[in-house]
């Protein structure tokens, strides 16, 4: 991925984001690849290998056998690792990963997102980000915030 990066970025001037594979054993490590290689962002999180299998047919459900698995199913695990990278790098994040609803932008944003894209609900709900987008100044008042900018990164974990 930083051989990747590197070679993009020397010829295309422009902002490269890098999607990531959640397919790794620790994202954060092509996190900071990325970064290292001059990156600007970093997209995460995409689908998950995932397999269904009709038990009455002892077949799979999906043409190749299994398939990516995306939508919410997937949230926990793409905000655990969305917190990982802002952790461990400085490079800005794209999260993504079955965000449905405006309490999942917060979420997101929290964990350490530099920004938000939908994927799987523009399938069944094409109108959702401007929902989003029409309860985010609300929801920002409530959480005493005056921009996006400063929930990013604030989880509080607790120490034990």
């Amino acid at each position: 991925i930083y051989e990747i990066t590197s070679k993009v970025k020397t010829i295309f001037k422009r902002t490269v984001i890098t999607k990531l594979s959640p397919n790794v054993t620790r994202i954060s490590d092509m996190a900071k690849a990325v970064e290292q290689a001059g990156g600007d962002a970093v997209a995460m999180v995409n689908t998950f290998v995932g397999m269904m299998i009709n038990p009455w047919q002892k077949k799979p459900m999906l043409a190749q056998g299994h398939g990516g698995l995306s939508g919410p199913a997937i949230k926990p695990i793409a905000l655990h690792m969305v917190w990982q990278v802002f952790q461990n790098t400085k490079i800005a994040i794209l999260g993504m990963g079955g965000i449905d609803s405006l309490e999942d932008v917060l979420s997101f944003l929290i964990a350490g997102s530099s920004a938000i894209a939908l994927g799987t609900s523009n399938f069944y709900n094409p109108t959702l980000s401007m929902e989003i987008l029409g309860e985010l100044a609300n929801a920002l008042k409530k959480l005493n915030v005056n921009s996006i900018r400063e929930l990013i990164g604030t989880l509080e974990i607790p120490k034990k």
